[in-house]
């Protein structure tokens, strides 16, 4: 919230302390009309979703502590009118959840893929294509240095970092045992 609260950029918003806010923590989620399982016919709407559900849900007042300076985490001002910025604020959402991966990552010691970031998602979705392309190259880097070290018989996976062990061994593969990808044989229907 200290992260959320510096990045209005407001006078007077410097931390928490002046925000009005209201978190709950939650242990099941429940399907809706829109779950596809509930579309199928699999689930009713109401019941709860298996698996480990645990979440967090935040409310946060449009208006600071003192209740005399408006918030809106939906304005996109990015300052080029100073007076309009100055009156409702400059929230960057990008800059917000950029911040706040790295905070939960350094917070647990959370090593995260390429694949997991923001900067992977946003590009993907919102990117240009020189922006898509970097990314795919920071992936491909990444899967090759996972690659060399499957390549040494060394595997570190969940288990070993939540139990604090060395690793696990991982014996090679022969060729021949190799799953190799199957031709999908199609038709030309002649149109």
């Amino acid at each position: 919230m200290d992260t959320y609260a510096k990045n209005f950029k407001r006078n007077g918003i410097n931390s928490n302390q002046d925000l009005v806010y209201f978190g709950k923590v939650e242990q099941n989620r429940y399907y809706t009309y829109k779950d596809l399982e509930v579309r199928k016919g699999l689930a009713k709407k109401g019941d709860k979703k298996p698996g480990e559900q645990v979440h967090v849900q935040v409310i946060v007042s449009r208006k600071d502590a003192s209740n005399s300076i408006k918030l809106s985490p939906l304005n996109n001002s990015k300052g080029k009118n100073a007076a309009h910025s100055q009156k409702v604020g400059q929230f960057d959402r990008v800059a917000f959840k950029q911040a706040t991966e790295t905070l939960f990552d350094s917070m647990f010691g959370y090593e995260r893929e390429v694949k997991e970031s923001f900067n992977y998602a946003n590009a993907m979705k919102n990117g240009s294509y020189e922006q898509k392309a970097e990314v795919w190259e920071q992936v491909k880097a990444a899967e090759q240095s996972i690659s060399f070290e499957k390549q040494q018989g060394y595997s570190k996976g969940l288990l070993d970092v939540l139990l604090g062990n060395e690793g696990i061994y991982i014996a090679p593969v022969p060729e021949d045992l190799k799953r190799r990808k199957k031709k999908k044989k199609g038709y030309n229907r002649g149109i």
